[in-house]
């Protein structure tokens, strides 16, 4: 029988990229991977930690306590050099942090569009930003041992928009292993060297497969 794992965000972008992957590791025929959509009644947990393994874990936990089943969660984020960091855990809200404010534009447009303007006097050369992954597996509410496992991956920050695939900062990040935006890369493109997925196989590692097993 499929073993259910609920996915900690109500993200569809998320969703196609984690389905993507288990696909990929030959694990989706054990696999019933549901999302919080699917729990009308799910409230967010404060993800105050200052850490992106921190936040993950808060998530990860809510997600199992909430569901009663095994919950995987991702914190992840695009961090700039030159903005010691930022946007970081706040990736998601950055635009809203600092009211930021463009008619027209979805949630995710407003981010980027406010990192752009905030690097408006970086020079090419000096905007070097990678983004990073933290995974947390709980296979069940109080788990005493989460499976835990990062990634990163290195690019810079594109001085406007391009592409029209991803989601989040893709379409200002240019990856340096794939030589174009995000935005501009296919789904598996993109899922052959993101911090997704550099996460995801580290979390195999850290015994992914096993959980399928027992």
């Amino acid at each position: 029988m499929p073993k259910t794992i609920v996915l900690a965000t109500s993200n569809q972008g998320k969703l196609k990229e984690f389905s993507a992957l288990f696909k990929q590791a030959n694990l989706e025929q054990y696999l019933d991977l549901k999302t919080l959509a699917e729990f009308p009644s799910f409230i967010s947990p404060e993800e105050n930690a200052p850490s992106f393994i921190g936040n993950a874990l808060i998530k990860a936990y809510h997600a199992a306590e909430h569901t009663g089943t095994a919950a995987l969660a991702d914190d992840s984020g695009l961090c700039v050099d030159a903005l010691d960091s930022a946007p970081g855990i706040h990736s998601a809200r950055y635009a809203t942090m600092h009211n930021f404010q463009q008619q027209g534009l979805d949630k995710e447009q407003l981010n980027y569009s406010c990192l752009l303007e905030k690097m408006q006097s970086i020079p090419q050369g000096q905007r070097q930003a990678h983004f990073y992954c933290c995974l947390v597996l709980v296979r069940f509410p109080r788990d005493p041992e989460p499976l835990i496992a990062v990634g990163k991956c290195k690019g810079e920050i594109l001085s406007a928009a391009i592409g029209d695939h991803g989601h989040g900062y893709d379409p200002v990040f240019f990856s340096f292993d794939l030589n174009k935006s995000f935005a501009q890369a296919t789904m598996e493109e993109k899922n052959s060297v993101s911090h997704r997925t550099l996460a995801f196989d580290n979390l195999i590692n850290a015994g992914l497969k096993e959980f399928f097993s027992k």
